[in-house]
C-alpha cells in the first residue's frame, strides 16, 4: 500500500517519469507552481522534471518568452507560474491571509502609497531601491510599509540587474505571452 502511495506521489509531482522539453509549461502548470526564492533552486527542480532543460531554458521562458512568471504567490514567496495564470495565483494569494496581511491594519495612507508604488512602475521596471527613492520622493514621503505592495498590487519579479532583485508592474504587458 505505502509504496503505491509513494508512486503515486512521485507521479504526480512530475517526478516518477521526466516530460518532454516541450511540455516545460505544462510541468509547472501541473504541479501548480515551483518554489523559486531562489532561482538556481528552481531551476533545478524543473531540471529533474523535464528532458533535457537547462538554466537557459528557464531562463528564456521566465525573460524572453514570457510564457513563466515569477512572482509572490503561495505562502507569499516566490514561486514560478505560467504567466497566462497569473490572475489566478494572485487572486488566490490575495484570499488567503497570513500575519504579514495584517501588517498594514494599522498603518495610514497604504492605499495611497500602493497607488504610488504603481504609478511608480507604469510602463517600467525598478530595482527595489529604485522603487523606494521614488517612492519616496512623493511630496510627504511615508516608509513603505513592508509586505503591502505583494498583496495589494499585482508585482512580479522581473530579469535581475547584477543579481538585484527588479519589480514590474504586471499591467505593463511585460508577462503576457510573446505572439509566435
Amino acid at each position: 500500500m505505502w509504496d503505491a502511495i509513494r508512486a503515486g506521489r512521485l507521479a504526480r509531482s512530475q517526478l516518477a517519469r521526466r516530460a518532454p522539453a516541450a511540455q516545460l509549461i505544462d510541468v509547472v502548470r501541473n504541479i501548480c507552481g515551483i518554489h523559486a526564492q531562489v532561482l538556481g533552486s528552481a531551476e533545478l527542480q524543473l531540471a529533474a522534471r523535464v528532458e533535457r532543460i537547462t538554466q537557459a531554458d528557464v531562463r528564456s521562458a521566465l525573460w524572453e518568452q514570457r510564457s513563466l512568471a515569477k512572482t509572490w504567490t503561495i505562502r507569499g514567496t516566490l514561486h514560478i507560474h505560467p504567466a497566462d495564470e497569473l490572475g489566478l495565483w494572485t487572486a488566490a494569494r490575495r484570499a488567503v491571509t497570513g500575519e504579514a496581511d495584517y501588517a498594514a491594519d494599522g498603518l495610514e495612507r497604504v492605499e495611497e502609497i500602493a497607488a504610488a508604488i504603481g504609478e511608480a512602475l507604469r510602463g517600467r521596471q525598478l530595482l527595489r531601491e529604485e522603487l523606494a527613492d521614488a517612492v519616496a520622493a512623493r511630496p510627504e514621503p511615508e516608509p513603505t510599509p513592508r509586505g503591502v505592495s505583494s498583496v495589494r498590487l499585482p508585482l512580479c519579479r522581473s530579469a535581475s540587474r547584477f543579481a538585484q532583485l527588479r519589480i514590474v508592474k504586471r499591467q505593463n504587458g511585460l508577462y503576457s505571452p510573446r505572439p509566435r
